[in-house]
């Protein structure tokens, strides 16, 4: 009778196998230009993308919970990946991390740190959901629409279509300088318009040229009005990613 172990071994290492694209490739970017993601069902491509950037967008670290060698942000690269189905977008950041840990060497440690944070929470008349006119720049509804979440900008004005709430809570992260942490118990999608120009305009005036309203007391005053949404400080532990190893030059293209 033929021993079961060579069999046990290969089902454990399939077991235990790391997602991986079925074809890919990564490259020093050549040309300048803005950073860019495009992503498919299975597939996704990164044009000019910084170290520092793809893999925060695989370990989906935010800028202010990560940390690494200081020449991240300067190393751009081209990534081009196609999964063997249709996979996931989850899935896929599994896999680009498999990737940049193959061909740049990328290695990340995970720590749990007690930072200074925002907590987002419900305003006492929140949350103000409404179907929107085609004047009402506060939309803030459940999302009809399927695909990734979206923010733009229209000058002053956000855009958001399909986001959850811990994606409106990242957004918010970089202008008030602090992780921002969802505390809402709101668990669906939403779009919604965030316009700050009234607000602005009102500070302006009342400051008569002494600098104008800053991002925070924009946030803290337009949550509330628009969305039925306000901040409070506190502090929490909160996940924090560390690079640990990493390489300038790919291999294996």
């Amino acid at each position: 009778m033929k021993s079961l172990l060579p069999l046990m071994a290969v089902a454990c290492t399939a077991a235990f196998a790391q997602p991986a694209f079925d074809v890919a490739s990564v490259k020093p970017s050549g040309s300048p230009g803005r950073e860019t993601v495009s992503v498919n069902p299975g597939s996704v491509a990164m044009h000019n993308i910084s170290l520092r950037r793809a893999i925060q967008w695989a370990w989906e670290a935010p800028r202010l919970q990560f940390s690494g060698p200081d020449w991240l942000p300067d190393e751009h690269f081209d990534i081009s990946a196609k999964a063997a189905d249709a996979a996931s977008v989850s899935d896929m950041r599994l896999m680009l991390r498999t990737l940049l840990a193959e061909r740049l060497g990328v290695r990340l440690r995970e720590e749990r740190r007690e930072m200074p944070v925002y907590f987002l929470v419900l305003a006492k008349n929140g949350p103000r959901f409404h179907e929107p006119t085609p004047k009402d720049a506060t939309k803030f509804a459940e999302s009809v629409t399927d695909g990734q979440p979206v923010f733009g900008r229209d000058k002053m004005l956000m855009i958001a279509d399909h986001v959850s709430i811990a994606d409106l809570a990242e957004q918010l992260s970089d202008p008030l300088q602090r992780p921002v942490v969802d505390k809402t118990g709101l668990k669906g999608r939403y779009d919604f318009r965030l316009d700050p120009s009234a607000y602005i305009a009102a500070a302006d005036s009342a400051d008569q040229g002494h600098g104008g309203i800053d991002a925070i007391s924009m946030i803290l005053t337009a949550l509330p009005g628009q969305l039925g949404l306000k901040v409070e400080a506190g502090k929490e532990t909160v996940r924090f990613w560390i690079v640990e190893a990493a390489n300038k030059v790919p291999t294996g293209n």
